[in-house]
């Protein structure tokens, strides 16, 4: 006898006891790097993990981020690159309820110490195509190579908050390639990397390769009123780049 499986049905039921969570009785920090201690010291009470709170995973994440990024913002480049150097440990011999929690910060097994990193050679790049002939500029201490004069030097280097010497933020970096594109003139990339032979040295340079000259946009202008109904109207406009050779862009529609 041929029994029609698709009218056999089955109830399954979960039961789902929920347990006291894991909290942080004690929270303790071991950082054998003095300089690194001090930072950390500086801004603990930024911490995202406390004593008595809930041993949660994605808070333990997020102090991690926060240490890193903040050690980067004080001249450690590539802190934690490899995400090990940072790590929590739990004592759970006495009770897996309330634990004593220790963060770790160790470079190496050796606990071989930090170094700060400075800004070495600083170079902006204005070209085409790789093949371009570059003339070399320089304006207080950064370097300009550009194909040709379109565009002035002073106009490149306002944007450029960088300085050789100073030490490494990585703020400032991120801040100058956000300064460059905002002048809606370029694509941009960048390499960034440490001098070779020097473990303390960045050497930073930007690739800008220039937008078209003229750019058309087609757009819908809505307008909305209580009393007449709504009506769509395209709408052109038109940006002309690098107007005197300061970057300056003119939009008309």
């Amino acid at each position: 006898e041929k029994k029609d499986s698709s009218a056999k049905k089955a109830k399954v039921e979960y039961k789902i006891l929920h347990k006291e969570p894991t909290n942080i009785k004690e929270y303790y920090y071991n950082i054998p790097d003095q300089n690194i201690k001090n930072i950390y010291e500086a801004y603990l009470n930024k911490s995202i993990v406390k004593s008595n709170q809930i041993l949660d995973q994605s808070n333990l994440e997020g102090e991690v981020r926060r240490i890193t990024d903040l050690m980067r913002e004080h001249g450690y480049y590539k802190f934690n690159n490899n995400n090990e150097e940072i790590y929590f440990t739990a004592d759970t011999l006495t009770s897996r309820k309330n634990v004593p929690l220790t963060l770790d910060i160790h470079k190496d097994s050796l606990d071989t110490p930090y170094k700060k990193t400075t800004i070495g050679h600083i170079e902006v790049e204005v070209r085409e195509s790789n093949s371009d002939v570059l003339a070399k500029d320089s304006l207080r201490g950064i370097v300009f190579n550009k194909y040709n004069d379109d565009y002035k030097t002073n106009a490149l280097w306002r944007p450029v908050i960088l300085r050789p010497g100073e030490v490494y933020n990585q703020h400032n970096l991120d801040q100058t390639k956000k300064n460059l594109a905002a002048m809606n003139n370029f694509s941009i990339s960048s390499n960034i990397d440490l001098k070779k032979g020097s473990d303390s040295i960045l050497d930073v340079k930007y690739i800008l390769t220039p937008l078209p000259k003229y750019e058309f946009r087609v757009s819908n202008d809505v307008t909305y009123s209580q009393i007449l109904n709504f009506g769509v109207s395209p709408a052109v406009d038109l940006t002309t780049r690098n107007l005197f050779g300061g970057a300056e862009n003119l939009i008309t529609s």
